[in-house]
């Protein structure tokens, strides 16, 4: 089974700029590695699993940022329209 991890653009393009290191893995979905990422201005993100979904070939997990203090990164949330166009 096939698994898919997906982050929105807006955080694709951060992941593009930052220095990226594996924490660990999601509670909910072991397969699926989580990482927390330092950009050049020093702010930290920290991925989530926002949601998944099964489909035909596996499943998709949607991933968001929160800050350092534990904030969710609104800017990095995907929508719920754009997660059903993704399936």
């Amino acid at each position: 089974m096939a698994l898919l991890v997906s982050h929105n653009m807006w955080a694709s393009d951060i992941l593009a700029i930052a220095r990226s290191k594996q924490i660990g893995c999601s509670e909910t979905s072991p397969r699926v590695r989580l990482f927390r990422h330092k950009l050049p201005d020093g702010r930290v993100f920290v991925e989530f699993v926002q949601g998944q979904v099964n489909v035909k070939s596996g499943v998709i997990v949607f991933v968001a940022f929160k800050d350092e203090k534990g904030n969710t990164v609104k800017e990095s949330l995907w929508k719920e329209s754009s997660m059903k166009s993704e399936v």
